[in-house]
């Protein structure tokens, strides 16, 4: 089991920077799939590629019902807004955990006061 603690302790730390990145911009391009999907499928065949934003689009405009579009809206807002903030605490911990001198303070000399 040496293999898996130096994976976890060395490997992983390593490519944590990385995987955050690659982490933040999953989640940006999960939220914008609408226009993917319009074009290509329109969410057929029958509902098996509509997204949340697709199927506002679709209220809104085509069964012409802006009062539920808008919040339907609303619930995305809230849902992109909870999962952000939530990835940017993780991230920032995580970040701090790899790496402690964000955290220390700067060094002062010796013997020397401060007026």
């Amino acid at each position: 089991m040496l293999w898996l603690r130096r994976f976890r302790r060395i490997t992983w730390p390593l490519v944590g920077a990385s995987r955050d990145d690659q982490h933040g911009a999953s989640l940006h391009h999960a939220f914008k799939l609408f226009d993917y999907v319009k074009v290509i499928t329109n969410g057929g065949p029958g509902s098996a590629t509509n997204t949340l934003a697709l199927n506002i689009y679709t209220v809104g405009y085509t069964q012409n019902d802006f009062g539920l579009a808008s919040a339907e809206a609303v619930v995305l807002f809230a849902i992109v807004a909870s999962v952000s903030s939530i990835a940017v605490v993780l991230l920032r911990r995580g970040r701090q955990q790899r790496d402690p001198a964000v955290l220390a303070k700067p060094p002062t000399a010796r013997g020397s006061r401060s007026r």
